[in-house]
């Protein structure tokens, strides 16, 4: 509860910088790059979360990584994390700023499983029915899961449809399991 309440309050105020940061599309690059950077080297993550490293360190890191490829606003940002000392919510910032994002962008997050790859004519079905469903634009993600034999489960925003044969199937057992 305190770190999707943190992880709020910091991306609000980071949508709050969109301008001076060179509007939201910019914001989301430099944010990405930050996050794809962070999660591909072990030793910079390790070494921002770590306790022990002083935040000068800090800050000569996050200067020598990041000032050039991302604007100011977002190595400024990155500053005030290491001085509030939360930078291990950094991660849950960026997922809360991406909801905000497409709550700007007027779109919906949709993530669908299925027990084999969708088709293309497939994609596009669902995608129309979720347009039609959420009312908004869809961002729509995929996984495959074999063991849910068939169907899919998606989820539109904090709504679950789940259609799969395994749900089915558990859903007929415990029906029986009250016939008796």
């Amino acid at each position: 509860m305190l770190l999707r309440a943190v992880a709020v309050r910091y991306a609000d105020a980071l949508m709050s910088l969109a301008d001076k940061a060179g509007g939201l599309e910019k914001l989301d690059a430099d944010l990405g790059l930050v996050a794809s950077t962070i999660a591909e080297h072990e030793g910079l993550r390790s070494a921002l979360e770590s306790p022990t490293v002083p935040s000068t360190k800090k800050h000569a890191v996050l200067k020598a990584v990041f000032e050039g490829k991302v604007s100011s606003t977002i190595v400024n940002f990155l500053y005030v994390l290491v001085d509030k000392k939360r930078e291990e919510y950094l991660g849950k910032i960026l997922e809360v700023f991406q909801e905000r994002l497409r709550e700007a962008r007027g779109e919906v997050a949709c993530h669908v499983v299925s027990a084999k790859p969708l088709t293309a004519a497939i994609r596009k079905d669902l995608e129309k029915n979720l347009k039609s469903f959420s009312g908004r634009a869809v961002q729509l993600t995929e996984e495959v899961q074999p063991e849910l034999l068939a169907g899919m489960v998606v989820t539109v925003g904090d709504r679950v449809i789940d259609t799969s044969f395994r749900n089915q199937l558990r859903e007929i057992g415990e029906r029986l399991s009250r016939v008796d």
